[in-house]
């Protein structure tokens, strides 16, 4: 009899735990838009979106659930209006807002990632602002629009500061191997590099990643100075 009880106790426990194992829920919100309406869930495969899941509209929100091995970048999108999120899809409560300006946090990736956005936005505002101006204003001086100038390439340079120390920062995680990509062309060869020698080897078979690396292979070959390669 103790012998069933322990047996049922320790079943108790195994159930309890699988129940308890790491699993996502997005939670998310969109405004305007009528009850039954349907978000989607989707990754990009090439050139195409590709349906992973779908949510109903209720009030205003929608909720997605399920389990994730690992992190990967997917969307959510509302497809009549043309509203889309992009996220890191990882275990924990993710929270998204879908509109104009859309975001996702809630979960580690998330928030490093939307926060990175947040800083690229505004300070890509910033340089729109004082463009517009230089543009526009028919009362500034030369001088005062070269000043201009020189603001907007000292606002990209810190726009490119921040995204390489981002990636910097994150390069061991699914944020940096995501963005490193996008930017690398932009950073000097020496900083890629430097990057792409920290990334871990869990990665490194990443198409895009891979694809770089080997970009940064043949580049080495054939820079100044390197020995000539016979071929036929």
């Amino acid at each position: 009899m103790k012998k069933i009880a322990y047996l049922l106790m320790a079943g108790g426990l195994i159930l309890t735990a699988c129940n308890n194992e790491p699993a996502y829920k997005i939670s998310g919100t969109i405004e305007n838009v009528a009850d039954g309406e349907t978000v989607y869930l989707q990754e990009m495969q090439g050139r195409d979106m590709v349906i992973l899941d779908s949510a109903i509209v209720k009030n205003g929100t929608f909720t997605f659930k399920g389990r994730q091995d690992s992190t990967v970048y997917r969307y959510v999108t509302y497809q009549p209006q043309e509203l889309w999120a992009d996220l890191f899809l990882e275990n924990g409560n993710i929270l998204v807002k879908l509109g104009e300006e859309s975001q996702a946090t809630g979960t580690p990736n998330n928030d490093i990632y939307q926060g990175f956005k947040d800083q690229f936005i505004a300070l890509n505002k910033e340089m729109g602002e004082i463009y517009q101006k230089a543009r526009t204003d028919s009362t500034l001086t030369d001088e005062q629009r070269e000043e201009l100038m020189k603001q907007i390439e000292a606002k990209d340079a810190e726009a490119m500061d921040m995204v390489y120390n981002t990636i910097a920062t994150n390069i061991t995680n699914p944020v940096g191997i995501y963005l490193l990509p996008n930017y690398a062309p932009a950073f000097e060869f020496e900083k890629q590099v430097a990057l792409v020698e920290q990334i871990p080897a869990q990665y490194q078979n990443n198409e895009r990643i891979a694809r770089l690396i080997n970009n940064i292979e043949v580049a080495k070959k054939t820079a100044v100075g390197q020995k000539f390669i016979d071929f036929s």
